[in-house]
């Protein structure tokens, strides 16, 4: 799927028939309690994975047409396991050139329904550190 010059990729090594839909780009401006001392270049990215076994991980990659610094990291905004309210939090990443890439449980975090139901909602954003002046 393509937005804001951005494409998102989604892969499986358990599912070869997991479907892709609700991708969307927003603004930052529409989340509360946004991170200090981070900068969100592309906004916040929306999307759902669906048609998988419960519990099964995807890997998701977001490729951008320019190269992104390698302290990028990826920011989550909903509930988690240890706190049910919507908040930010960061999930392991990798950053190659122009891509980053993570992975996805169906009910662990990074799951925003934290349901282990065949369905993963992703909310989040990269975000770069902005340097202390």
């Amino acid at each position: 799927a393509d937005g804001s010059n951005t494409q998102v990729t989604v892969t499986s090594d358990v599912v070869a028939g997991a479907t892709l839909t609700g991708v969307s780009w927003q603004p930052i401006d529409g989340y509360s309690d946004v991170p200090a001392g981070y900068d969100f270049p592309y906004g916040v990215v929306n999307m759902t994975i669906s048609d998988l076994s419960s519990g099964d991980s995807v890997d998701v990659t977001l490729s951008f047409e320019a190269p992104l610094p390698a302290d990028t990291s990826y920011w989550k905004f909903g509930p988690t396991l240890g706190d049910a309210t919507n908040h930010w939090y960061t999930i392991p990443v990798t950053v190659d050139g122009n891509t980053i890439a993570y992975t996805l449980i169906d009910g662990g975090t990074g799951d925003d329904d934290l349901s282990v139901n065949g369905v993963i909602v992703d909310t989040g954003a990269p975000a770069i550190a902005v340097p202390t002046p």
